[in-house]
């Protein structure tokens, strides 16, 4: 008759992989965290650029002033700002008065 030998790991031996997988995923997670953080900067960056041209087409098309405004973390009490308060950017148009440029519109979504 053939005995078959199970072959199977002891605690000691599942504890040492858990250990040293544990000290790579230590590791591991700066860097991968510093890298999830970069990809943002490189999102919000490029956001704010399309913002950028479409304001510069939106001001060639419509022969106006356009401003991009970034709100503030507060409204101040401007009740037409609460609503984007950490949403992005918004567009609008503005005047030109002298040294400084006057709100005028949003424009449309």
């Amino acid at each position: 008759m053939r005995y078959k030998i199970k072959h199977s790991y002891t605690l000691i031996e599942i504890l040492a992989v858990l250990a040293i997988a544990g000290i790579l995923l230590g590791m591991a997670l700066p860097a991968f965290e510093k890298l999830t953080k970069s990809n943002r900067v490189d999102a919000a960056s490029t956001a704010i650029g399309s913002a950028i041209s479409l304001a510069r087409a939106q001001a060639i098309g419509n022969r106006r002033y356009v401003a991009e405004v970034i709100p503030a973390t507060t409204a101040n009490g401007n009740a037409d700002l609460q609503p984007y308060i950490y949403k992005g950017y918004r567009l609008c148009f503005v005047n030109h008065t002298g040294n400084n440029y006057v709100f005028d519109a949003w424009l449309p979504d």
